[in-house]
């Protein structure tokens, strides 16, 4: 008797693990439908359609899946420094172009987490700040005669740069900034040629103005524009990240 109840426990036990492993595998084998539609797109969707042992691997590679906003993460906030630099450019032809590229960028935020979104705009911030604190050392250089300035000396920019720098894209392209001259001059061209609003363009800074006054004149505007410049990267930055 107590053998054949024993023999009756563990058959129960062995249909009940049975039932739990086919419900398993029936539950993967759907969510791994799903997330290679959603993850890996129609055509990795179909394939697990019709391919079980492709969906169940589907499924199960799913818990080792980084989340699809950070496959182009370091791409996109190389992207969102771009469109911190050039914010004062009020060029026609900028402005049309962007504007696809900004819907994409602010498609994507809206993929990324809470926390992690915050994080970005404040290192966006710190990175507008930077810049514009560069151009004002730059231009005050500049004033006292020297060619070749490197205001990324500055321990408040650097400062700065170290508050942005665990997000990777912004600290390539500030690195490329200070690389490339020829992104520095673009934005000296631009504030120069007056292709910004009004409260953006400089006047002439040349040896001609040599007086006390002429120079307490420019110096004056230099910090008018840096004023003017700051405004509109917070207008840039808050603009990407409204929801």
């Amino acid at each position: 008797m107590n053998t054949r109840k024993a023999r009756n426990s563990g058959s129960t036990v062995s249909e009940l693990v049975g039932s739990l492993f086919g419900l398993g595998l029936v539950l993967l084998f759907f969510w791994g439908i799903g997330w290679s539609f959603y993850r890996h797109g129609a055509g990795h969707g179909v394939a697990a359609v019709f391919l079980p042992p492709y969906a169940w691997y589907r499924g199960v590679a799913a818990l080792s899946d980084e989340p699809k906003w950070k496959e182009k993460y370091d791409v996109r906030t190389e992207q969102i420094a771009i469109l911190v630099i050039y914010s004062l450019n009020s060029d026609p032809d900028w402005q049309m172009s962007s504007r696809d590229y900004v819907q994409s960028i602010k498609k994507w935020l809206k993929q990324v987490p809470e926390p992690e979104r915050h994080k970005i705009k404040d290192a966006s911030r710190e990175f507008g700040a930077a810049m514009t604190d560069f151009t004002q050392h730059y231009l005050l250089a500049m004033l006292d005669g020297d060619s070749q300035p490197h205001p990324e000396n500055n321990p408040a920019i650097q400062a700065r740069v170290a508050r942005f720098s665990g997000v990777k894209g912004l600290s390539e392209e500030w690195r490329r900034l200070l690389q490339d001259t020829s992104t520095m001059t673009d934005l000296m061209g631009v504030l120069r040629r007056g292709d910004t609003p009004k409260n953006l363009r400089l006047l002439r800074l040349s040896s001609d103005d040599s007086t006390a006054a002429d120079r307490t004149q420019i110096e004056n505007r230099i910090r008018a524009v840096i004023q003017a410049m700051n405004t509109k990267v917070e207008q840039t930055v808050n603009d990407l990240f409204a929801q």
